[in-house]
C-alpha cells in the first residue's frame, strides 16, 4: 500500500488508487482487454524528517521507513549512491544501479538541464548532505522548470526512488515544490506531485521518494514547479528495479480469482459426468 509518513508538515492530500485491472480480471475469472495507452496507476512512498533545529540530523526515521517499505516491493532491485564518482564531477554521468550483493541491475545517464549540478561530498545542513556515503549529487532550483536531474535507463524499469536533502533553505516558503515526471515506455510522461513540505526554511531536511508504475518506464525526470530560485538541494541513493512484489491485496486477488475459476471448473465437471452417467443409465420397464 501507499506509504506516508511526515515528521512535522501536515499531510497532503493523494487520490486513491484501486488495484491494478489485471488482479480484477483475474478475480472476476474474466479477460480485459489492454487499458488505453494513457492509463497507469503509480503506488508512492513518502516520508520526510523536518528538524526542530537547523543543522545535520544524526537520524531521520521517518523518510528511512519509507524507503524500507519501498524496497519491500522490489524484487530485484539495484542503487547508484554515487560513490564511484569525484567531487565537481559534471553531468552527464554514467550511473550503474548496484544490488545488495554488488550485481549490476541496470544501466543509465544522468542528465543535468540547468548547468549548475556537480558531484559534492561537503556536508552543509542549509545545502546538502550525502545520506550513505560521502558523495551526492547536488544541483540549484533555476527560474524556469528546467530539470535538476534527467536519468535515462537503458532498460525499461518499473521502479525509482531517491533521497533529497536540504531543500527551501535557500528560497522563502512555498518556493520549491518538486516534482517527478515519468515518461513510460508507451512515451506518456507522467508526473508526480512530491508532498514534501514547503513551510519551512529550516536546515536539515530530509525525504525518501519512491514511486512504483504498473507501467515500464524508460527516463524519471525532477523538476522544481515553484516560484523561487537559487534552492541547492542534495539527492543521494537511486534506486531503480524491474520486477515488482505484489502488494498483499493483489496477492488475495489473484489467487481468489484462480480459486473461483477452479471451483467453477469443477463444478462444470461434475455437471458433465452427471449427464453422461444419466444417460448410460438402462431404462425401467415394467414386468412382463
Amino acid at each position: 500500500m501507499p506509504i506516508h509518513a511526515d515528521s512535522a508538515a501536515p499531510r497532503t492530500p493523494r487520490p486513491a488508487h484501486g488495484p491494478p485491472a489485471t488482479a480484477l480480471a483475474l478475480a472476476a475469472g474474466l479477460w480485459l482487454p489492454a487499458a488505453p495507452a494513457e492509463a497507469v496507476t503509480l503506488t508512492p512512498f513518502f516520508g520526510q524528517d523536518v528538524p526542530l533545529v537547523d543543522g545535520i540530523p544524526a537520524a531521520h526515521p521517518l523518510a528511512d521507513a519509507a524507503r524500507t517499505a519501498f524496497f519491500a516491493m522490489l524484487a530485484d532491485r539495484g542503487t547508484e549512491d554515487f560513490e564511484s564518482f569525484q567531487s565537481e564531477d559534471e553531468a552527464p554521468l554514467d550511473l550503474s544501479f548496484r544490488s545488495p550483493s554488488d550485481a549490476e541491475i541496470e544501466t543509465g545517464t544522468l542528465y543535468d538541464g540547468t548547468g549548475d549540478g556537480f558531484i559534492a561530498t561537503a556536508q552543509i545542513a542549509k545545502t546538502g548532505f550525502p545520506i550513505s556515503g560521502e558523495a551526492y549529487w547536488k544541483n540549484t532550483t533555476p527560474s524556469d522548470e528546467d530539470a535538476l536531474f534527467r536519468v535515462n535507463f537503458d532498460h525499461p524499469v518499473r521502479a525509482f526512488g531517491f533521497y533529497a536533502t536540504a531543500w527551501e533553505t535557500l528560497s522563502h516558503p512555498g518556493e520549491t515544490q518538486l516534482v517527478l515526471e515519468l515518461k513510460l515506455s508507451n512515451g506518456t510522461t507522467v508526473p508526480y506531485v512530491i508532498p514534501h513540505d514547503t513551510a519551512s526554511t529550516i536546515t536539515g531536511k530530509v525525504f525518501y521518494v519512491g514511486v512504483v508504475s504498473d507501467l515500464s518506464f524508460v527516463k524519471a525526470t525532477l523538476r522544481n514547479t515553484g516560484d523561487g530560485d537559487g534552492d541547492v538541494i542534495g539527492f543521494d541513493d537511486f534506486t531503480v528495479a524491474h520486477t515488482i512484489i505484489p502488494e498483499p491485496g493483489t496477492g488475495w486477488l489473484l489467487a481468489g480469482g484462480m480459486l473461483a475459476l477452479a471451483a467453477a471448473r469443477r463444478r462444470a465437471l461434475r455437471r458433465f459426468r452427471a449427464r453422461a452417467v444419466y444417460a448410460r443409465a438402462p431404462a425401467w420397464r415394467p414386468a412382463a
